[in-house]
């Protein structure tokens, strides 16, 4: 469902297209929902890369049980010689490849800054259909909003019963700012209840995965008035 939003958002026939995954905080599910949807998006004949670029505290990288120790994002930004083509992975997927982060830096938000990262988007362009970025969470550190110059859109994770309500109110002003362009929010875990008619959805197939222990009245109430 989400490969088919998406290609509305971004125009269906157009090739090369670049989506930023953001959330507030970590622990929303962004590096879950960037990797899932680049599988689907390969899965679908569309040639797909997915960028490490949470140069802080990358995670694709063990997602798709790749090594740690390889050149990345990090060491293209930092250097005028290295050669793309050197730091791209098959992920284990057909059709999809990864660039992990590379070595860690002292000064990631500077390194994101340089014009190398224009150009390592470019030249991915003309190679991909899609290009996903994981990046790191945008109430902790700016690099989403760094990384937003070089997108088509911007998809930003919250996650049912563990994003604050706070936090809408500061998309809100995100939104409001025009931090990013073509903002797009994606409603991460959701675990629907029963309603009337007799529908229930606890045990959906979708939601299988998202399966918890059966809720009690007073851990409903004490969730429901910090969470969203």
């Amino acid at each position: 469902a989400l490969r088919s939003k998406l290609y509305q958002v971004l125009n269906n026939n157009e090739t090369g297209k670049v989506c930023v995954v953001t959330s507030s905080t970590s622990g929303e599910g962004k590096s879950f929902v960037s990797a899932n949807l680049a599988v689907t998006l390969a899965y679908a004949a569309r040639k797909t890369i997915i960028l490490e670029m949470d140069l802080r505290k990358p995670k694709i990288a063990s997602i798709f049980e790749l090594p740690d120790e390889h050149l990345g994002i990090s060491d293209y930004l930092e250097s005028d010689h290295l050669q793309i083509d050197s730091l791209i992975r098959p992920s284990g997927i057909s059709g999809l490849d990864v660039m992990s982060s590379g070595t860690i830096q002292e000064n990631p938000s500077e390194l994101l800054e340089k014009v190398n990262l224009d150009n390592l988007i470019d030249i991915l362009r003309r190679q991909y259909d899609f290009i996903i970025i994981d990046s790191p969470p945008i109430h902790l550190v700016t690099d989403a909003l760094i990384i937003s110059r070089v997108s088509d859109a911007a998809l930003y994770v919250i996650r049912q019963g563990y994003t604050l309500k706070e936090e809408l109110e500061f998309i809100n002003e995100v939104k409001k700012e025009n931090r990013f362009s073509n903002l797009n929010l994606i409603f991460n875990g959701i675990k629907r209840e029963k309603y009337g008619y007799g529908y229930n959805y606890n045990n959906s197939y979708y939601n299988a995965y998202t399966s918890q222990p059966k809720n009690t009245f007073g851990r409903v109430m004490k969730g429901f008035f910090s969470r969203f």
